[in-house]
């Protein structure tokens, strides 16, 4: 038997559906093929078993997105799951071929979704890791297989930890990027990423000014991460620190991003997908929460290694995942950026020396 699943989502998106599709996979005799990301494709053999990789390009380039939808039409499955929502994933559903369908069955964009899909979950906005959970116990029950795992253990998260296995290249390459940094071996390393890709969840810059100063004094190197979109910000934060403060310079790849992420001693971000690669990789992590709940989109892993620091007193308005009017995610729909703003530094600090990693 062979399954498709489906991940339009992004980084973040795909590393907290291989903890579910990780289930599958090692439960259940079916061979697995993927839908991702471009960006996702490159992590996918460091993490789960797979045969088939398609690459979901963006919709504006329609002559690309065709011939992907193509390419999918022509294998045979006895069954498809789509693990996040969207318009994209939708339109691959429904033209696979395929004898089962498990989806989103009240998602918004679309109102046939009941009619394309034979098994699924009603959408709850914000509820889309126990979702993923639920799809694919659907998909095990449409298997047709004994499978021999009590239901209680299928929905416990903490059984299957999202992994990334690094390979010898990676940690070669990561290795250079911090000696070209100017990174030195014999001081404790940590990595900060004040980057998010929704400007509302990110935490205020002068913040990350306050603590990146306050590692450096104490004797820790840091190293401030993000995309080529986020090397303004990281110069900023890394010029108006102390010193001890670098930044990438130029683009690196993602496994190589988290193969220097796994070198650190201490990972402090935003909700952001370099928060869950950090998770993913086992280092010790400080997720910066607002307006998002930690408790339905935060990093899964070793609760040993991963602590939440998060605004204190929340506003009416909370949690907001995907604003309704706010789309691009450029501005705090309520008008207030309260969420990021009201977590102090302090807090931050304490939930640093919880993990006792680091002197600070």
């Amino acid at each position: 038997m062979r399954w498709l699943f489906i991940e339009p989502g992004r980084i973040g998106d795909w590393i907290n559906s291989t903890v579910a599709v990780g289930k599958f996979i090692r439960n259940s005799p079916c061979a697995v093929d993927w839908v991702v990301r471009p960006e996702v494709a490159n992590l996918l053999p460091r993490s789960l078993e797979y045969g088939r990789v398609f690459i979901l390009p963006d919709k504006k380039n329609i002559a690309k997105f065709v011939k992907a939808l193509l390419h999918v039409r022509k294998v045979e499955y006895d069954g498809l799951c789509i693990l996040s929502p969207g318009r994209s994933a939708w339109m691959i559903a429904k033209i696979a071929s395929s004898k089962s369908k498990i989806g989103y069955l009240s998602y918004p964009d679309h109102n046939n979704s009941k009619v394309l899909y034979s098994s699924g979950a009603n959408d709850q906005r914000y509820q889309y890791r126990l979702l993923k959970d639920h799809l694919v116990v659907r998909a095990f029950k449409a298997t047709g297989f004994d499978i021999q795992i009590k239901y209680e253990e299928l929905n416990k998260v903490e059984a299957y930890h999202p992994k990334i296995t690094l390979t010898e290249d990676d940690i070669t390459a990561a290795r250079k990027v911090l000696v070209d940094i100017g990174i030195k071996k014999n001081r404790p390393l940590v990595v900060i990423h004040p980057g998010a890709r929704w400007k509302y969840k990110r935490w205020p810059s002068e913040r990350w000014i306050e603590l990146a100063t306050l590692l450096s004094k104490r004797g820790n190197q840091v190293l401030i991460g993000g995309g080529p979109q986020e090397i303004m910000l990281a110069r900023e934060i890394a010029t108006k620190s102390a010193k001890l403060v670098h930044y990438l310079q130029k683009s690196i790849s993602l496994a190589v991003f988290a193969a220097v992420v796994r070198q650190a001693k201490l990972l402090v971000a935003n909700d952001s997908a370099v928060m869950h690669l950090g998770a993913a990789v086992g280092t010790p992590l400080v997720a910066l929460f607002g307006p998002t709940a930690p408790e339905l989109s935060g990093p899964v892993g070793d609760s040993k290694r991963i602590v939440i620091a998060k605004t204190p007193i929340p506003p009416a308005c909370h949690p907001c995942s995907h604003p309704s009017d706010n789309s691009s995610g450029k501005r705090c729909y309520a008008g207030h950026w309260e969420c990021m703003a009201t977590l102090e530094c302090s807090t931050v600090i304490r939930a640093i020396n919880l993990l006792e990693t680091i002197v600070i």
